[in-house]
């Protein structure tokens, strides 16, 4: 801007160089140096500020500001710009991405307990573009890294042994589940209820106390998330009971008694305890392997997801795997586990 003699005598104006201050009648104004014009940013349309809050606003700059590939621009406030001399609004250091149309947002904070007007093309602050280099980006999965420190952490080795098992679970992670929505599942075999022509049954669902529902709901909420459970609309329901054990699935299992009368059973063998035991003794060294929620690894058939629907005050909800409480699942879930380890020396295994 060029202000001529005349204007500058008719408005009083002075400069003070010694003082680094610009008089215009009864307003000073701090002289800018060093700062070349186009890295300045300029407000976009008029703005007020309220007080205490904080305020996201545009700014523009001139075609002489550059930037890389990255159009990213290191905003920062000026030690000498209008702004410095109002106590309590702040413009916000940042790097943010510049617009097709030289536009950057910028944070205002206005920390006072007043209204503050900012004009139209008024100076917030100053930008600069940022240099781009070779970054080298590291991937890192959380839930990967947090499930290794959980096995880690709860590992009872000897410690000349620690490292090597480590080692072991970290090459087979995706082996462990913490959640029943990390569990896989296998068609294998898959759990078919046969009920002949019996006509369905439909239970009444029973009483649940009021501090028992929240489990209910809780419960219901996660099984639903991992694809255990999906509403249904079955002539078949059955209710719930509630058990001693913390974990939903098993504290309160469906009472699938009537079901069990009229399911048809599988005669697949059941292995004895005290022959395990016999077969056991004399050994040193054991390795147990323990499934989590074993059950909901095996698929239900598709036509039988209906007869294990259980009903609450939540709705109606059939079982999208092999669900605790119905009889035959012992005996389908044997048969998996013979068929799994089939190649296994019988010396070497007891299911």
């Amino acid at each position: 801007m060029i202000l001529g003699r005349d204007w500058l005598k008719q408005k009083g104006v002075r400069l003070y160089f010694d003082l680094g201050y610009l008089r215009i009648g009864k307003t000073y104004v701090r002289l800018e140096e060093d700062i070349h014009i186009s890295s300045l940013l300029r407000l976009c349309k008029q703005t007020t500020l309220a007080p205490n809050s904080v305020t996201i606003c545009k700014v523009k700059v001139n075609q002489g500001f550059r930037t890389e590939n990255s159009k990213l621009a290191d905003i920062t406030p000026l030690d000498d710009g209008h702004l410095s001399e109002e106590p309590g609004i702040v413009v916000f250091s940042a790097v943010a991405k510049l617009s097709d149309s030289r536009k950057i947002p910028i944070m205002l904070i206005n920390q006072t307990n007043k209204h503050f007007k900012l004009k139209r093309g008024e100076v917030m602050g100053r930008g600069e573009g940022v240099k781009t280099q070779n970054i080298s980006t590291l991937n890192v999965n959380k839930d990967q890294l947090v499930k290794e420190s959980s096995l880690s952490s709860n590992l009872n080795v000897a410690p000349e042994h620690r490292e090597t098992v480590e080692q072991i679970i970290k090459r087979s992670l995706d082996l462990f589940a913490e959640r029943d929505s990390d569990l896989g599942h296998t068609d294998t075999v898959k759990m078919k209820i046969e009920t002949g022509n019996h006509p369905p049954i439909k239970k009444r669902p029973y009483r649940i106390p009021l501090l028992k529902r929240e489990i209910v709901d809780k419960s219901v909420k996660e099984m639903m998330e991992a694809g255990v459970i999906e509403r249904s609309r079955s002539p078949w329901a059955f209710p719930l009971v509630f058990g001693d054990k913390e974990r939903w699935h098993h504290s309160a299992m469906r009472d699938y008694r009537s079901l069990n009368n009229i399911i048809s059973k599988i005669s697949y063998p059941l292995p004895l305890i005290d022959d395990i035991l016999s077969l056991l003794g004399g050994s040193k060294w054991f390795t147990c392997l323990d499934l989590k929620s074993g059950y909901y690894q095996v698929l239900m058939d598709e036509e039988s997801k209906e007869k294990t629907v259980f009903t609450c005050h939540k709705g109606l909800f059939q079982f999208n795997v092999m669900p605790f409480g119905i009889s035959t699942a012992r005996s389908l879930f044997q048969e998996l586990a013979y068929i799994v380890f089939k190649t296994v020396k019988a010396l070497r295994l007891r299911i």
